[in-house]
């Protein structure tokens, strides 16, 4: 069994992988106008390693409630991600896809590790449907970046989206701090 402080020493400096057979997953980064924070995560932290991700030739996914189905403005895209543009990303629609699908386009991609990151560490990146526990059920080794992503939170102290991180890290992927990412991607 494995105990609180040998999951803290889990891998969280990841220090080797292939660009060739990893991809990014991005979840639901949406405007976020009401919370400083998930906008300052996006601006500061996911558009940046975005960005360098597909410097290095990572295949990078942003996952994402249809506009044509969804009716909800406050569930767009950033602005900034979707006036990106690159052979190596692609928008992907929840309701347009299933876990299934997706882990067919992977492999025929030769892609068998996921990085996610998004929103909401607590909800989406665990329960929707090409989140990161059924992307682990179908084979892929999963990795999770707590500092570019955060959780439902109704105190704003980081209580639920910490416990999220430690379960992910304890069942579901290894954890990648950002700061050492975005330093590998640099040097690649």
């Amino acid at each position: 069994l494995l105990s609180e402080k040998n999951i803290n020493e889990n891998i969280k400096n990841i220090t080797k992988f292939i660009p060739s057979k990893t991809a990014f997953v991005v979840m639901d980064p949406w405007h976020f106008k009401d919370s400083k924070k998930e906008k300052l995560i996006i601006e500061k932290k996911i558009i940046p390693l975005i960005n360098k991700a597909l410097k290095k030739n990572h295949k990078v996914f942003i996952l994402t409630v249809d506009p044509k189905i969804v009716k909800n403005k406050n569930q767009r895209v950033h602005e900034k991600l979707i006036k990106m543009t690159d052979k190596n990303l692609f928008l992907i629609y929840h309701e347009n896809h299933n876990k299934e699908k997706l882990s067919e386009f992977l492999r025929s991609k030769d892609i068998s590790s996921l990085i996610y990151l998004g929103f909401h560490s607590n909800a989406c990146i665990i329960n929707r449907e090409l989140g990161i526990i059924n992307m682990k059920l179908q084979g892929f080794k999963t990795f999770f970046i707590p500092e570019a992503s955060a959780a439902i939170e109704d105190d704003g102290l980081d209580i639920f989206h910490n416990k999220a991180t430690t379960m992910r890290k304890r069942y579901w992927g290894e954890e990648i701090d950002y700061d050492h990412i975005i330093g590998k991607l640099s040097s690649l």
